[in-house]
């Protein structure tokens, strides 16, 4: 599991359990985890399954290890090219602190207007954020290699 913040308290947590497509025959659905994201952000308290794509998830750890790096002010974006179900931004502010802010909402093509927004502090450094991204991104490599 991926977890931003702490269980205990407010927390955003991504849980990625298997591809979507088992023997992809093409680079695009080689691509696509079946995860599950879990919200607490106050009294709000939410789970659902929804598809992300490994690239995204490489996009996100690549921001997370820029701020480790470089270790000063800054942002780590998630935001799906494709399926917006969740879009979340972990920020380094001036002191060091980091906190998180996004949204997620029902999938693309829902007919609801339903959207939670969230907001809260994380005590975790950067790199505590990014050793599980980089553990789960070992376990789901990238299987688009060869597929055309």
């Amino acid at each position: 599991m991926i977890l931003i913040g702490s269980t205990a308290r407010d927390h955003l947590s991504i849980t990625i359990s298997r591809w979507l497509i088992d023997e992809p025959d093409n680079p695009v659905d080689a691509a696509w985890l079946v995860s599950e994201i879990e919200i607490a952000a106050g009294p709000f308290r939410g789970r659902f399954e929804t598809q992300l794509r490994r690239e995204d998830v490489v996009s996100w750890r690549d921001d997370l290890a820029l701020l480790d790096r470089e270790f000063r002010p800054g942002l780590a974006r998630f935001s799906p090219t494709l399926e917006h179900a969740v879009v979340f931004v972990v920020t380094v502010g001036n002191t060091g602190a980091l906190s998180v802010d996004g949204w997620a909402a029902p999938a693309i093509g829902s007919a609801a207007k339903q959207r939670l927004e969230f907001s809260f502090p994380i005590d975790q450094s950067v790199r505590e954020l990014l050793t599980p991204v980089e553990a789960y991104l070992h376990g789901f490599h990238d299987r688009a290699e060869g597929l055309e």
